[in-house]
């Protein structure tokens, strides 16, 4: 990497020789942050420094949870990174493998818990629609991400959302290409709105609006969300 390049994991533009002067001067990655000399003595910008520091974090976190982070993060002056398997841009990563097993059926397998997953083409696109389709599994991929990450959130304010129930409707395209065009998502909480701080009932309404797999999804699909409180 003898040009600068940008590397999606530290989010910063990484050069070889500004990496030299913080491993020299006995800042990188160390506990603390650059002294006033360090960064009055840095080539370039010297605002990289603390650029760097911050990426220092990023680094110290990947290495708590044994995450693979890109090369540059992990390799000082030839250093071999500590994960070899690292994957730029990539902070976690699962893989998933599977089978056709004909008539349109497929098998997949979830390698972390070994978990196994059938599919099957739907009644309406010549399948006989025996288990989840593809698309049934996006469906069910929003619902579940979305009272997860609002169970994530109400368990961080000491709430319990055990016994939440959620129904996703999906609809399909009626012209080419054929795709999803719809997903309501209804969830029915167990508490009472007035039980819970108005603060924590913004910030879970939030949170099921913007979950990962909606913000992973195309745009154009519609995802009216709805949340139906104990009570209600």
């Amino acid at each position: 990497m003898g040009r600068g390049q940008f590397h999606p994991f530290c989010r910063e533009w990484n050069k070889p020789r500004w990496l030299g002067v913080f491993f020299r001067a006995g800042i990188w990655p160390g506990p603390t942050t650059p002294t006033p000399d360090a960064l009055q003595n840095a080539p370039g910008n010297p605002a990289a420094c603390e650029r760097v520091i911050r990426s220092r974090r990023r680094f110290q976190f990947a290495r708590k949870f044994q995450a693979p982070a890109c090369s540059c993060c992990l390799k000082l002056k030839g250093r071999r990174a500590l994960f070899p398997h690292a994957t730029c841009g990539a902070l976690f990563m699962v893989k998933i493998t599977g089978e056709y097993q004909g008539d349109l059926h497929c098998v997949s397998i979830h390698e972390p818990s070994s978990n196994t997953l059938v599919t099957d083409a739907p009644k309406d696109n010549q399948g006989r629609g025996e288990a989840f389709s593809p698309t049934d599994l996006t469906a069910t991929s929003l619902g579940t991400c979305i009272v997860t990450t609002m169970a994530i959130v109400a368990r961080k304010h000491n709430c319990e959302l055990r016994g939440t129930r959620f129904e996703v409707t999906k609809e399909m395209s009626t012209d080419a290409p054929r795709r999803i065009t719809r997903l309501a998502v209804q969830v029915w909480l167990p508490l009472a709105k007035n039980a819970i701080p108005k603060p924590l009932v913004s910030l879970l309404e939030h949170t099921g609006e913007s979950c990962p797999v909606g913000q992973s999804l195309n745009p154009a699909i519609e995802k009216p969300f709805t949340i139906h409180w104990a009570g209600e």
